[in-house]
């Protein structure tokens, strides 16, 4: 079989500073502060040549760069305890939306990430969750249980394969064992976001969460559960009323 000449190697990675080389004249970069800054730290490092570079050094730079987004959950934290997005911003909703970009849903997971991430720093770990999804499988936890099981996570898992699926197929066997057949449907990004933080307040998966609205305990006499039930219910059907026509994102039942 002839050997295709343009086929590149699988292991062939391509220097993602092309993408500046490749417009020539034409680049264009934002004058915002945050991307000049990513366009000459690019500059920095396309100007080295190999032995400028210390090994240690960059190993350092990269576990340390792994927590960003722990840092921006402190920081997220302070500026959302202490309402200082109201020195730029009427509403926290607004700032999160206005000048991080986000949605203020999303800011709250990584302060809540970056409270899992210190509580398992406390309790003595080297090893740690790299990313907010995978502090997301951890968040549901108390604290005592946070810390089993993620002793639990890096005992019975290489660190190198500690992903969120992992994370969850571990501490959840069952649930994925005999989790029944699935079913795709697309909600809006602010529904999930709201189906996520109510599933996290209760102590459960999204899917618990709805099984616990569409297929309630029948025989359960707790005034309090009922009152939770009706409460999320509602929150669900304002919300699905109010972002009908908003971008959409898969959510997998089941």
């Amino acid at each position: 079989m002839k050997k295709n000449p343009y086929q590149l190697n699988r292991d062939y990675i391509p220097n993602p500073a092309n993408a500046f080389y490749s417009y020539g004249e034409d680049v264009k970069i934002s004058e915002s502060q945050h991307i000049q800054e990513l366009h000459d730290y690019v500059v920095e490092l396309e100007d080295k040549i190999a032995g400028d570079f210390e090994i240690n050094e960059l190993i350092h730079q990269i576990k340390n760069d792994t927590f960003g987004f722990v840092r921006i959950g402190l920081i997220a934290f302070k500026i959302k305890a202490m309402k200082l997005y109201k020195n730029v911003s009427r509403t926290y909703k607004n700032f999160c939306q206005e000048y991080l970009h986000q949605s203020h849903w999303y800011v709250d997971r990584l302060i809540r990430a970056s409270k899992v991430i210190l509580e398992l720093v406390a309790a003595g770990f080297e090893i740690l969750p790299r990313c907010e999804a995978q502090c997301r499988e951890l968040a549901a936890c108390a604290e005592g249980d946070l810390v089993m099981a993620w002793k639990s996570v890096v005992k019975n898992i290489s660190a190198h394969k500690i992903t969120a699926k992992t994370i969850r197929h571990h501490l959840k066997p069952e649930a994925e064992k005999n989790a029944p057949e699935s079913e795709t449907i697309e909600v809006s990004q602010e529904l999930y976001a709201a189906m996520f933080n109510a599933a996290i307040e209760a102590g459960m998966s999204i899917v618990q969460l709805l099984e616990n609205i569409f297929q309630p305990k029948q025989n359960c006499d707790n005034w309090h559960y009922w009152q939770k039930m009706e409460a999320w219910s509602k929150d669900l059907e304002k919300i699905v009323s109010e972002t009908d026509n908003k971008a959409h994102k898969p959510l997998f039942l089941g």
